[in-house]
């Protein structure tokens, strides 16, 4: 099994796995191509990829909105689980994002989520 099955969705596991086996994250974008607000890829000596993040398993969040957040740092995708049941990946999303992210609990979304992800147009995808 690789790296992206693992990450537990319930009942969406398969549809998860099947998706981002696919490689649709990266033909989904929301970004314009004259946007100056897109993040960049950190390079690669910024931090090891077992150092951040959760390597696709979903943790809680403590928040009115979100339930559930994961980060993998091989990729930059941070998935993002709504208490009412839509889960997103945004991607390329910085380690220092995600960080930031599980720092403004109990508000990630209005604090960092909203600003950063929608407000910066972070190329992202509905997985469910």
């Amino acid at each position: 099994m690789n790296q992206h099955a693992r990450l537990r969705l319930g009942g969406a596991g398969l549809a998860l796995a099947t998706v981002m086996a696919m490689g649709a994250l990266t033909g989904c974008s929301s970004t314009d191509a004259t946007s100056d607000v897109a993040p960049q890829v950190p390079s690669s000596n910024s931090s090891s990829s077992a150092d951040i993040g959760t390597n696709w398993k979903f943790i809680p969040i403590e928040s009115d909105n979100v339930a559930e957040a994961g980060y993998d740092a091989s990729t930059f995708t941070l998935i993002v689980k709504f208490k009412k049941g839509a889960v997103y990946s945004y991607s390329p999303v910085p380690p220092a994002i995600w960080q930031q992210f599980q720092d403004a609990q109990p508000d990630p979304w209005s604090k960092v989520g909203k600003p950063y992800l929608v407000d910066g147009q972070v190329p992202y995808h509905q997985l469910q």
